[in-house]
């Protein structure tokens, strides 16, 4: 998280203020915790200038990169693990017949 808010110049309490969380929040998960909550991944979601999975430190953190298809399916897949196992059932099962038809054409 630290490298989310020094690579655009801003202070904790900014990013605090951009993910509707506290500054102690963002302390904790800097200093103390791994990854962030998925409530703050979500929030994150809704800041254009903060890809979700740079929250995470799936993606290189820069001040120029932008969100774009792989982090929207990190989010999502992160979501979907959420979820109970028969939902997650029939979302791969809905993955696997987009998957096939793909193959097809």
């Amino acid at each position: 998280m630290a490298a989310v808010h020094k690579s655009r110049g801003w202070s904790q309490m900014k990013l605090a203020r951009k993910l509707e969380t506290t500054q102690k929040v963002i302390d904790h998960y800097e200093r103390r915790a791994g990854n962030p909550l998925l409530t703050l991944i979500q929030r994150a979601a809704n800041v254009p200038e903060i890809p979700a999975a740079e929250l995470v430190g799936s993606e290189s953190t820069t001040a120029h990169s932008r969100p774009g298809p792989t982090a929207q399916l990190a989010l999502r897949l992160e979501q979907i693990r959420q979820f109970p196992r028969k939902q997650q059932e029939f979302v791969i099962r809905l993955l696997d017949t987009v998957l096939e038809q793909a193959g097809k054409s």
